[in-house]
């Protein structure tokens, strides 16, 4: 009888646990963006800092970013944020670009980020989805 006792002892400590734990939510902002300035999207090193600034403006907190460049001039960039994590693709050949935003908590805005990489890359459509997690 003991042993049943202190397993649904264990059971009760853990479903507190379980209902009392981290809430995960979040946003999940993604975009595709057409029709980009054609300089805007093909050098490299304005795509990294452009995108690293809208990471910034969101309210994240940038822990490290890479860019990689492929022969062709397309950049992926990557950015480990303290709420999650970032990334752009470029395709200067069709003058578009991707972009994803995946954060954490309450603190960080899409919205904030999108205005940054709008304003540079200045595209003449915008498709873009959000998830919002609570």
């Amino acid at each position: 009888m003991k042993q049943r006792n202190v397993f649904l002892f264990l059971i009760s400590i853990f479903a507190t646990f379980c209902t009392n734990a981290y809430e995960f939510k979040g946003t999940h902002y993604t975009a595709q963006m057409y029709g980009c300035d054609h300089t805007a999207v093909s050098k490299w090193i304005y795509v990294y800092s452009y995108f690293v600034r809208g990471c910034d403006a969101s309210g994240a907190t940038v822990i490290r970013a890479i860019p990689h460049v492929f022969e062709n001039g397309s950049v992926t960039a990557v950015a480990l944020l303290s709420e999650s994590h970032a990334s752009i693709h470029t395709y200067p050949e069709f003058d578009c670009v991707f972009v994803d935003l995946f954060t954490c908590g309450d603190d960080c805005d899409y919205r904030e980020f999108e205005k940054i990489i709008v304003e540079w890359l200045k595209p003449t459509k915008v498709r873009r989805r959000v998830w919002v997690r609570k």
